[in-house]
């Protein structure tokens, strides 16, 4: 089973993992905390097992965004973790697959090199995809 998430600062992984996943959460250039610590406090518990998240975290790990959601790890420790994810819909997930973004990078790669062509109609690009088809 493989895994897609898209993190809080864009960074979107396709996993073969839980721990691959838990790992790619906390990716370098995620978003900044302050201190040794970063955000320490308390938090009420309410009823049904309601907490609210600080306003500063929720906007510092884009939390406040539709769709947004948390994971939450129950460690042998006793700890329990928070971490933030924007999930990618089912129908998205093809677009962060492996072998797609690896597409992805190399058209990206052509336009940075200036290896594309522009048409100024169906026309004309099917006339140049003929010419292409044809020197192949």
């Amino acid at each position: 089973m493989r895994y897609c998430c898209l993190t809080a600062s864009g960074y979107c992984a396709s996993l073969d993992s839980v721990t691959e996943l838990v790992r790619a959460i906390h990716e370098p250039g995620a978003p900044p905390v302050r201190g040794p610590v970063g955000f320490h406090g308390f938090l009420a518990v309410q009823g049904r097992g309601t907490i609210a998240l600080p306003p500063v975290l929720r906007k510092r790990y884009q939390l406040d965004k539709p769709g947004a959601q948390v994971e939450i790890t129950e460690r042998g420790d006793g700890v329990i973790e928070l971490r933030p994810t924007v999930a990618i819909p089912a129908t998205e997930a093809w677009f962060w697959d492996e072998r797609w973004q690896a597409g992805e990078l190399e058209v990206d790669q052509h336009v940075t090199a200036g290896e594309t062509t522009t048409h100024d109609n169906v026309g004309d690009f099917l006339a140049h995809l003929s010419t292409l088809n044809a020197s192949t």
